[in-house]
């Protein structure tokens, strides 16, 4: 599988396992456009509301945070990787303007008819960081809002929290381990679960 991931921060210590939160980009952090492609340049680039600030929050609780994205606009040809960099490094930019930052974000650009390990809910993008950041997969959390983001928690044993008023279900996606109504509530979920795990 080609490893597709750009870090746009400082290295951090990476000794001993760590736990992340792998989040999705479009309708988790920033806005998803309804036509088609959803973000298809840097003026494109909208945060949502409270999720610099749940961002934050997550940096400083010691979590590495970490962008996990289907983007198969580009193996479709809507735009380049080149413009898929200039679009996430907006987003991290208007992130760290307003204190928060991401560790990486790691993307898939392929075809949606491709077979490829990486495009969610395959696990291909979550084992790429696992393995760049020696992370523990049972501390983890998978959050976005689409049911492939609960697919991929599923397939790497990571608990996943649903955002926003997704209330489709079937059969091929188990249901999610917690629902929030956006990215900062999922976030006050994350550390009230992580500060139980420590009790126990």
């Amino acid at each position: 599988m080609e490893k597709n991931n750009m870090t746009t921060t400082m290295p951090r210590e990476t000794i001993g396992k760590h736990k992340a939160v792998f989040l999705d980009r479009d309708g988790t952090i920033i806005k998803s456009n309804p036509y088609e492609p959803n973000c298809s340049s840097p003026k494109d680039v909208e945060l949502l509301p409270r999720a610099a600030e749940a961002i934050k929050l997550l940096n400083s609780n010691s979590f590495f945070v970490i962008v996990v994205t289907n983007q198969w606009w580009v193996g479709e040809g809507y735009f380049d990787e080149q413009m898929l960099f200039k679009i996430n490094l907006k987003m991290q930019k208007d992130l760290q303007r307003r204190g928060g930052y991401l560790d990486d974000i790691f993307y898939c650009p392929h075809r949606r008819d491709e077979e490829c390990n990486c495009s969610k809910p395959r696990p291909g993008m979550v084992f790429d960081a696992v393995e760049k950041y020696n992370l523990d997969l049972s501390q983890s959390f998978v959050v976005g809002d689409g049911l492939v983001d609960i697919g991929l928690g599923e397939n790497v044993g990571c608990r996943t929290i649903l955002v926003g008023d997704n209330v489709e279900r079937g059969d091929k996606y188990p249901e999610a381990d917690f629902k929030a109504v956006d990215i900062l509530e999922a976030v006050k979920i994350i550390l009230e679960e992580t500060k139980e795990d420590n009790l126990k």
